[in-house]
């Protein structure tokens, strides 16, 4: 079973990402800040990571740079505002898997971390 780090500064966004993942069988742990994400990292046994890019007082740019540092772990940011094309070739450079916007249905969620894990063609 795939383990599914959910990074948000809204405790109720990433209660409600853990349930939804959980109902699907597939698992997930929350933090609610970059600390927590790099010593969460550290274990070696997350398989993803759903960034949020705004984590309150904190970066999620800067986030995913620390995480590209320790590890290569498939990475989806999420963002609440507009993803313009250069804001997402930016993401693609700093090695986001892909950009999720929130809000978003269970379904884009689904299919997003899915594709993460199916063989390439």
């Amino acid at each position: 079973m795939k383990l599914i780090l959910v990074v948000d500064d809204d405790e109720h966004l990433r209660r409600m990402v853990v349930r939804l993942l959980a109902l699907h069988d597939i698992a997930a742990i929350a933090a609610a800040n970059t600390d927590d994400v790099l010593k969460t990292l550290a274990s070696g046994k997350v398989d993803a990571v759903l960034l949020d890019i705004v984590l309150g007082m904190e970066n999620g740019w800067e986030t995913m740079r620390l995480i590209r540092e320790k590890s290569a772990v498939p990475v989806v940011m999420m963002s609440g505002a507009y993803m313009d094309e250069d804001a997402r070739k930016d993401a693609a450079a700093i090695g986001a898997q892909a950009i999720l916007q929130k809000p978003f249905e269970s379904h884009e969620l689904l299919a997003c971390l899915n594709g993460l894990f199916e063989p390439r063609r």
